[in-house]
Order: C-alpha cells, then structure tokens, then sequence
C-alpha cells in the first residue's frame, strides 16, 4: 500500500516526469524492498518459535496463530522476543502508514493547486477513497499489533482480525467502485427504491 501511494504520489505531483521516475528498475526495486521485507520479518518470527516451550493448554484463542499468541501460550517468558515482536509490528504497520499519509498530505497540497474544479473533484475522489481503505486498514492493524494487548479482551481480537482480513478487502471494491458514476446512480436508484417502500 505504501508503493501504491508512492506510485500516486508521483503521478499526481510529477505528472509530465512520472514514466521516468516509475521505470521498469524502480518498480521492481519497490517490489523486491516489500517482498525481502516481509520474507525477512516472517523469518525472524518463525526462528524465534523453537526457542519457546510449551507446557500447558496448547489452545490459541484466535483465527490466527501469530507470534503473539504463542508467546501467550509458551511456558518461557522471552522479554527478547516480545520486544522483537512489538518493534517489528510497529516498524511493518506504522512506518508504512505514516509513509502514506505524508504522500497524501503531499497529493492533497498537489490537488488544492489544480485550475480546474472538475480536475480536482476527480483526483480528491481517487485520493479519498484510497486514503479510507488504508485507513480503515492500518487502523485495525495497529489497534490489534502496535497498542498494549492485556486490556483488549479475545473476542476483541477476533473482531480485529475480521476488520482487516474480511471486511477490509470485502469493502475494497465498493468504495472503489463508488467514483463510478454509473455505479454511484444505480446506488442512488436502489436507495430512492427502498426509502419508496417504507
């Protein structure tokens, strides 16, 4: 999500220089950045695993088995690897996050400069409805990763792990498909059908 704002930083910022500046190596360098980064965070998680043991119910009380939850369950208190895992979540969700909204703020800065009003209502639409899912997104991640989890109860967890696992791509279409002007006069009919039949 961080390149895909990236990628809309530069083609609303830099307009006339954005096929040089988004070439073939530098989105493949992008890619290769994003894919190591998660292979190496997963790998770090997945090498702390053996060093943990476990003596009691071996039940995680999650859709999930993240590294959180099984340092719940280990028997052997690992201070190091709790604290791993809290830098690396915090480094996978805010860092990305704070990427893109700083890009937005740049986009929205970019948009307010536009000469014409159409021109702008179609790039603050796109920018808006991306900003939302990623919202909607990193705001549930960080809720469930980043913030203290002793006062979140389970349940709360798994209504997390729905939001960004479920509801979040489930949305994804809908508000993309909202700037749609045949899909926003459907919506529009639909609604106007049903508030008839109240």
């Amino acid at each position: 999500l961080a390149v895909m704002a990236y990628d809309r930083y530069l083609a609303i910022c830099n307009p006339l220089s954005y096929n040089v500046m988004m070439n073939f190596r530098i989105c493949l360098r992008l890619i290769s950045a994003s894919w190591i980064t998660g292979f190496s965070i997963s790998a770090l998680a997945v090498g702390m695993v053996p060093q943990l043991s476990f003596c009691g119910p071996n039940e995680i009380n999650n859709f999930f088995c993240d590294m959180e939850e099984l340092l719940k369950l280990s028997c052997t208190k690992s201070p190091l690897a709790e604290m791993i895992i809290l830098v690396s979540c915090s480094l996978i969700s805010l860092v990305p996050f704070l990427f893109i909204v700083v890009s937005y703020i740049l986009n929205l800065s970019a948009i307010l400069r536009i000469a014409s009003s159409d021109g702008r209502q179609k790039a603050f639409s796109t920018c808006a409805s991306h900003l939302l899912v990623v919202s909607l997104y990193y705001g549930t991640i960080i809720i469930m990763y980043v913030s203290p989890s002793a006062k979140q109860s389970p349940a709360f967890h798994k209504v997390l792990s729905l939001m960004y696992t479920v509801v979040t791509p489930m949305f994804n279409p809908i508000i993309y498909s909202l700037r749609n002007k045949e899909v926003k006069g459907a919506l529009r009919k639909v609604v106007l059908q049903n508030i008839g039949m109240i």
